[in-house]
């Protein structure tokens, strides 16, 4: 078990209990995958809240590594939307994509954080099963200074 997964598993306990597993995680990237056998509503497809915990985690994990490597650890992210267009049921064990902006993009919100030490983006993210995408989202996160930081900052 890597690192990261542990640290997740203790910044977000809930994540261990639906066995959320890391497929890739790299500067530009982030896949997760959670097991149906642990995340699955009455029907036996996948419970909406998972897929909504699952897309949220993605993101707010690539945004909070993005943020450490970039700006150190002194800022912080929190979701604060999200809208989930559930398509199709999801049958079987799923997967979440999110991936950074262009390197241009990227800039741009570095330069926004440094000067007012706080911005929004959205990701577009989505879920597959072994049949493909199931259900995309939209999640709002908002990246910010933490206290200290913004008092010290010139």
């Amino acid at each position: 078990m890597s690192l990261r997964l542990l640290q997740l598993y203790r910044l977000i306990p809930l994540t261990q209990l639906m066995q959320i597993q890391w497929i890739e995680a790299g500067e530009r990237s982030v896949i997760l995958r959670a097991p149906l056998s642990v995340n699955h509503n009455d029907k036996g497809t996948a419970f909406a809240g998972s897929l909504s915990a699952l897309l949220q985690v993605a993101g707010w994990e690539l945004w909070r590594n993005w943020l450490n490597q970039e700006l150190g650890m002194g800022f912080a992210v929190a979701a604060t939307e999200c809208r989930i267009r559930y398509q199709h049921p999801v049958v079987s064990d799923f997967t979440v994509e999110a991936h950074l902006p262009d390197v241009y993009g990227c800039a741009q919100l570095r330069d926004k954080l440094q000067r007012h030490h706080k911005t929004r983006i959205i990701s577009h993210l989505q879920v597959g099963d072994d049949e493909g995408t199931k259900v995309r989202a939209d999640v709002v996160y908002a990246l910010y200074a933490l206290p200290a930081l913004q008092q010290t900052a010139p």
